[in-house]
């Protein structure tokens, strides 16, 4: 902090500093004035006025700033702030994790950080001649993925996967082949051609979960002519999601 310096004296004197590093004084030839300090410690003004010199000690102390965040817990890679409560002399923020992390404005004392990786993640500020520390864990969450438990016929299904950031991608196990309208989104329809139990895992936030769906089969419905008369000819109807063959 900026320290004011005022002596009551009918007569202008002359302010001097022990030790005089570290310190300007405005205008040492002023009964007010006022003086800059870049360091820690104790220092002792002198006024020398009518030959009599008095003095005055000055502690200049730092603080430790003070930390804080909405919450000491985040998930899926999102990003958050920080903020760090100085009265003055702001400085900077380092920090130790098991990833990297990004800071919007490594001075500010209201930064934003998004990390690359989970873990837990220990944030310093330095400031006002100290330090404090803030411990932040970033958290995997399983995604919530919906799907149907059952299909007829080989039809088109959809998958859906709700994550908070971070989403990843589809992958599945099963006796034939599937087809992702589009793996890395959340929300994506699916083809497969054979019949069979299919596992679908959705890998996102860290971590992953999975869904059982059966491809079943089902029977035609075969609309025909009970008789017909003189060799005519007739129509036959299959009603089905899964096209095959007549015999």
């Amino acid at each position: 902090d900026q320290i004011n310096l005022i002596a009551n004296s009918k007569s202008d004197g002359v302010w001097s500093v022990e030790p005089n590093l570290n310190v300007s004084i405005n205008n040492p030839n002023s009964n007010i004035t006022y003086a800059d300090v870049s360091a820690y410690g104790e220092y002792i003004f002198n006024y020398l006025v009518c030959g009599e010199t008095i003095s005055q000690n000055v502690s200049v102390q730092s603080i430790t700033p003070s930390i804080s965040s909405l919450s000491n817990n985040y998930f899926c890679l999102e990003s958050f702030e920080l903020n760090a409560d100085v009265s003055g002399d702001p400085g900077y923020w380092d920090y130790v994790g098991p990833s990297e992390a990004q800071f919007d404005d490594i001075t500010s004392a209201n930064p934003t950080i998004t990390v690359s990786d989970y873990g837990i993640y220990t944030f310093t500020y330095f400031g006002c001649g100290s330090n404090n520390s803030i411990i932040i864990n970033m958290e995997e969450s399983e995604p919530v993925i919906s799907g149907p438990s059952e299909i007829y016929c080989l039809e088109t299904f959809n998958l859906e996967a709700e994550v908070i950031n971070d989403s990843g991608y589809w992958d599945y196990e099963g006796p034939g082949q599937a087809v992702f309208e589009d793996p890395n989104a959340t929300n994506t329809s699916v083809n497969i051609n054979e019949y069979g139990d299919y596992i679908f895992t959705y890998y996102g936030c860290g971590t992953y979960s999975s869904i059982v769906i059966q491809s079943l089969t089902y029977s035609p419905t075969i609309i025909a002519p009970d008789n017909i008369y003189c060799l005519d000819e007739f129509n036959l109807l299959a009603e089905t999601n899964d096209p095959g063959y007549w015999d």
